[in-house]
């Protein structure tokens, strides 16, 4: 009886369980069957209400306010500031005298150079004027056999030559006679005297002539020294050059403006020893922007690109810019480093008087724009499994709002918002911003609507 009991008992808890199964289900099918009926809770998203507009794809960088035309007005001389005739703020012109230096001293300087150097030159072209007619007469007599020494030295030889041979056709007649007996032995001593004399006379002669050769030539080559001597002398200008110098130096006394622009230091004190920068002269027509550009951007960084800047004395106000300049290699300081940069200079299109050298500068390159398209949030574009793209339409019946699949073409992006086209959309379509866990069907409820 015990057993059996027990075995009673246990089916009938088995029965009770199984019941009360049924019946929750029973009750969650009629709870969600009533709920359909009443209409779902509505999922409370947001949208974006479509409207043509313009889309870019831009990076932003910052930088110092320069100006592309800038330089430094200075001295080497050591003297003192005469007269100042330029501020700071002052617009000048090209050749505007901004200051004039003491050159009383110099001015001295300058005469005494200038006589010196007249005297030295006058006296250096006289010389080789001297020179060069001594050394081409020289060369003139020598080449065609007229010069007065050889003439005389070789006639000499000439005539002792002759006398020579008559001497010896003399001797040789008499040393015949002498042998056959017709001339005594002091007559022949006699002619023989004679011959020697005439010998002797013939030696000195060709000595004479190769000592006069000898000497025509060295006279020649001095004459050519001389010459040379002189032209070195007169090509010397190195007492010009000095003089030069002085010149310009009294030249340079007078600080002039070396382009059209706007005086933005002043150095030169009155009184003072002027020495180094004493002006600085930029041309405030002509601003730019120095900036760098990380390694990840500069490929879509080139020259024309257009840039919107703004800074903080300007408020809002956009103005235009564009890329003049992109370096060639990175920024030396950052290579080899993980955060490669690139020098980039930004040329400012726009005039603003407000704008001021030195200021900070904020600036969007504008690297891709696009007007006249519909735009919306990055995450509202959604992909089949097909790569096809749509979006989630929030369309109104009687009910509400329900989403609706809207196929679509995806065009220009940035890293927040995406542009889409496309057979059904218009202006005032409202696009679910964030469709994650919605479908199509799915019941909407708009912001305004939730108040």
């Amino acid at each position: 009886m015990k057993v059996g009991s027990s075995k009673f008992s246990k089916k009938k808890i088995i029965a009770v369980v199984l019941i009360v199964a049924v019946v929750a289900a029973l009750l969650y099918s009629c709870s969600r069957a009533s709920t359909l009926k009443r209409g779902a809770a509505a999922a409370t998203t947001s949208v974006t209400t479509l409207k043509k507009t313009s889309l870019q794809d831009s990076i932003s960088i910052s930088g110092t306010i320069q100006s592309k035309t800038s330089e430094n007005v200075y001295t080497t001389l050591n003297n003192p500031v005469k007269q100042v005739n330029a501020k700071v703020g002052d617009i000048v012109k090209v050749g505007d005298v901004l200051a004039t230096l003491d050159t009383s001293t110099l001015e001295k300087d300058v005469q005494g150079a200038e006589y010196s150097t007249k005297s030295a030159e006058e006296s250096a072209s006289l010389n080789l004027q001297k020179a060069k007619s001594d050394y081409e007469n020289a060369l003139y007599l020598y080449n065609n056999h007229l010069n007065s020494e050889l003439v005389n030295a070789q006639a000499a030889v000439t005539s002792t030559q002759q006398d020579l041979n008559t001497q010896k056709s003399s001797y040789d007649y008499n040393q015949y006679l002498y042998d056959s007996g017709e001339l005594s032995k002091m007559a022949l001593d006699q002619e023989k005297a004679k011959l020697t004399s005439a010998q002797n006379a013939y030696d000195k002669a060709v000595t004479t002539l190769t000592y006069t050769q000898n000497k025509v030539s060295q006279d020649l080559k001095n004459a050519k020294n001389n010459y040379d001597v002189a032209q070195t002398k007169y090509d010397d200008k190195s007492q010009r050059t000095t003089l030069e110098k002085q010149q310009q130096n009294l030249k340079n006394s007078i600080i002039t403006a070396p382009f059209g622009g706007t005086v933005t230091v002043v150095n030169a004190v009155v009184g003072a020893t002027a020495n180094g920068v004493l002006f600085t002269v930029e041309d405030m027509n002509n601003l730019i922007v120095n900036t760098e550009v990380k390694e990840y951007d500069v490929a879509q960084v080139t020259v024309g690109k257009k840039v919107v800047i703004k800074t903080d004395a300007t408020g809002e106000t956009e103005i235009a810019g564009e890329v003049s300049r992109v370096a060639p290699a990175a920024t030396e300081s950052t290579q080899g480093t993980s955060s490669v940069t690139f020098a980039v200079e930004i040329k400012i299109t726009d005039h603003n008087p407000n704008l001021r050298i030195g200021m900070k500068a904020r600036m969007n390159i504008i690297l891709e724009e696009k007007s006249d398209i519909y735009v919306v949030p990055y995450d509202a574009v959604l992909h089949k499994a097909d790569g096809s793209a749509y979006v989630l339409a929030a369309v109104k019946d009687a009910n509400g709002y329900k989403a609706k699949e809207q196929p679509v073409k995806t065009g220009m992006e940035t890293d927040i918002s995406i542009e889409i086209s496309g057979t059904g959309l218009s202006d005032g379509m409202h696009v679910v911003s964030t469709p994650e866990n919605l479908s199509a069907g799915s019941v909407l409820k708009l912001p305004e609507e939730t108040a």
